[in-house]
């Protein structure tokens, strides 16, 4: 068995229903050792049943993958539009976007309506769900063109963030972010006479100073950036986080698929140890028989032979 074999076959496996992907996967795994295959048999024992919605998506992605392509194209486009800012080409997109994931939700009602599964509410929001996630997040929409998924995606983002060009004023030299509030402090204590000057007119009212509506836009643009910054660490932390307890879930799925696996081993084992006992108990029956009928044989012989005045 080649790598591209096990490819093949694997990604066959995910095209089964959920139901009959266990018992499948078992025995795959037994003829993988059976050919002595121990590496390929590790592999596919490590494999994971994927929930309803996922196999829906699965099926999606291989058995209509154009549709699944047009999805991607316009996910890139969408994340592409996105970070330029660019409405026009946003507000065509959105329309896109809408028209591809209705086409791919009443493709996977029709997958789902040929396999007899029962169409709910959640089984349709799991599956837009994860459509929406390999729009807007690039990672999303490798796994599910991969048409191996084991669970839902879902996406709390708003994709990827924009990109801003910010010049600032050739007399300025904004402080940095870990100077800010030195800044801030030193503009406060600046109450001598040629700054109260510059600061307020006659009456005491406020004077535009030009100096300060700069610092300001600067401080403005700065505190864009870093709530830009924070944004994407969340979103990568509840990323990770998902994937963690994707891998937790996969992991709880797989001991209960193991313990279901040794308890069938074990019901088998039992029913073989029945069957051999049964098969030991005649055997003994059978040799107590011969051993009988020797000693008969025996006795007749010798019952002859003395008639026949024959000595031994």
């Amino acid at each position: 068995m080649t790598v591209s074999e096990l490819e093949e076959i694997v990604g066959e496996l995910y095209l089964l229903p959920p139901a009959d992907f266990v018992a499948a996967r078992n025995e795959l795994v037994r003829q993988a050792r059976a050919a002595g295959h121990r590496e390929f048999a590790e592999t596919l024992q490590t494999l994971r049943r994927p929930t309803r919605s996922a196999w829906l998506v699965n099926l999606l992605a291989r058995r209509d993958s154009a549709a699944m392509k047009r999805l991607s194209a316009v996910g890139r486009e969408l994340r592409q539009a996105q970070t330029g800012l660019d409405g026009a080409q946003l507000r065509d997109l959105t329309e896109q976007r809408r028209e591809v994931i209705a086409e791919l939700l009443e493709r996977a009602r029709q997958r789902a309506v040929e396999a007899g599964l029962r169409l709910t509410n959640e089984l349709m929001s799991e599956v837009e769900a994860t459509l929406q996630a390999a729009l807007v997040d690039l990672a999303g929409s490798l796994t599910v063109r991969n048409g191996r998924l084991e669970r839902p995606l879902s996406h709390s983002g708003f994709g990827p963030r924009p990109h801003i060009d910010f010049v600032p004023p050739a007399d300025e030299n904004p402080p940095l972010v870990g100077d800010e509030l030195a800044a801030r402090r030193a503009r406060a204590a600046s109450t001598d006479g040629i700054a109260a000057g510059r600061a307020y007119g006659p009456g005491l009212r406020p004077v535009r100073d030009e100096n300060a509506a700069g610092s300001d836009q600067a401080d403005a643009v700065r505190r864009v950036t870093r709530a830009e910054e924070e944004l994407a660490a969340a979103e990568s932390a509840h990323w990770q986080r998902e994937f963690e307890l994707a891998d937790a879930a996969a992991a709880v799925e797989a001991a209960s698929d193991r313990l279901n696996w040794l308890d069938n081993q074990r019901i088998e084992a039992r029913r073989d140890k029945v069957k051999a006992q049964r098969e030991l108990d005649e055997a003994q029956e059978l040799q107590r028989d011969a051993v009988l009928a020797v000693a008969d044989a025996r006795r007749r012989l010798d019952i002859a032979r003395q008639q026949a005045g024959i000595d031994r």
